[in-house]
């Protein structure tokens, strides 16, 4: 790079800001400004930081539980806009974690991202009906909510994990 183009860019640079190029003390003054501006960013940025790592922290906890989630459960814990219930088991069955009739397919229940347990209902005094209910772990939780996110179709609420 020659040395008189880059007098001539830092010349420029000046003058747009408003300073002159020929006192001293605008210069000094830029560049204070200037590190004042980039300290205060390096300070947002570490805040940023630890405020995700943080988060970070917490959703990594979180999939490492042994927890099970009805389906209502884990639409509100993913915390995306306008999403319950009933639009978390369309996208699972969309994305074929799902068969149609919302059993999981095996090589999810495999990696451990639903359980199906039997539950019993009780229909009257002596009669029971026993079913088979698809729950999501916490490892699912995160594997989904990834999937949401990267198909474009989801966006998380504002303070969601």
């Amino acid at each position: 790079l020659n040395p008189r183009f880059a007098v001539w860019v830092d010349g420029k640079i000046l003058e747009i800001l408003g300073y002159s190029q020929n006192t001293k003390e605008s210069t000094e003054i830029l560049i204070s400004r200037a590190l004042i501006a980039a300290n205060d960013l390096l300070t947002q940025q570490k805040d940023q930081i630890r405020f995700l790592s943080a988060r970070a922290k917490a959703f990594d906890e979180f999939t490492e539980t042994d927890g099970l989630f009805s389906f209502a459960d884990a639409s509100r814990i993913l915390n995306f806009k306008d999403f319950g219930e009933k639009k978390l088991f369309d996208f699972c069955r969309k994305k074929g974690l799902l068969t149609s009739s919302n059993k999981p397919v095996p090589k999810f229940l495999e990696k451990g991202f639903f359980e199906v347990k039997i539950v019993a209902i009780r229909k009257g005094y002596s009669r029971s009906e026993s079913y088979p209910k698809t729950h999501i772990t916490s490892k699912g939780i995160a594997f989904i909510r990834e999937l949401m996110i990267s198909s474009g179709e989801f966006y998380p609420n504002k303070g969601a994990a």
